[in-house]
């Protein structure tokens, strides 16, 4: 299954170098749902195309990754970057439901 995930991650990441946005649909269900962290392409590839509809499926990643610190940094690191490129501020909606999920976000995208 691991081997399937690299595959993916990189199928995605090499779609996002070439600015297709075609994956964002999966990248951004498979944050939703994961339990685990992903493969870096997978993160890599949202920092490209990721959009804020992407924001709180990566909150929800954040929140559910309460051991694993390393993940939560790279997470943080990819919310990030959506939020400078999309230019969201905590006035946008989206922004507050994903701190809402996950409050310890926000102390990561200063």
């Amino acid at each position: 299954m691991s081997e399937w995930l690299a595959v993916r991650g990189a199928v995605h990441q090499a779609l996002a170098l070439r600015g297709s946005r075609v994956a964002l649909y999966d990248l951004r269900e498979t944050m939703a749902g994961t339990q685990r962290p992903m493969p870096a392409s997978f993160l890599a590839a949202l920092k490209m195309v990721g959009d804020d509809s992407c924001v709180e499926p990566l909150a929800a990643a954040f929140a559910r990754a309460t051991d694993q610190e390393g993940w939560r940094r790279q997470i943080a690191q990819t919310v990030r970057q959506i939020v400078k490129r999309e230019r969201l501020t905590k006035k946008h909606a989206v922004l507050r439901r994903a701190l809402g999920r996950a409050p310890a976000l926000e102390s990561l995208l200063q």
